[in-house]
């Protein structure tokens, strides 16, 4: 994956909910239609989604601490489009 000219290197699970959230541009997500997305039918915590979301952000969010790119709004994920 590409952030501007610099190539990031993302795990198989971070770059599964990568491909959920750019399949899904302008759409809400909750956090079970990512997690059986990523992780099938039998997923287990929605903690594991919250540390590889915050990896993620780490990794191509300006400021991951102020996120544009990945967002939350009240307990759903909101992946904004262009």
């Amino acid at each position: 994956v590409r952030r501007g000219d610099d190539l990031v290197t993302l795990t198989p699970t971070e770059y599964g909910i990568l491909a959920v959230l750019v399949r899904h541009l302008c759409q809400v997500l909750s956090h079970e239609q990512i997690l059986q997305a990523v992780w099938g039918e039998h997923y287990g915590e929605s903690q594991y989604l919250w540390v590889h979301i915050g990896h993620l952000r780490r990794k191509l969010e300006p400021n991951s601490k102020r996120p544009c790119y990945i967002l939350i709004e009240r307990g759903v994920w909101l992946s904004p489009g262009e």
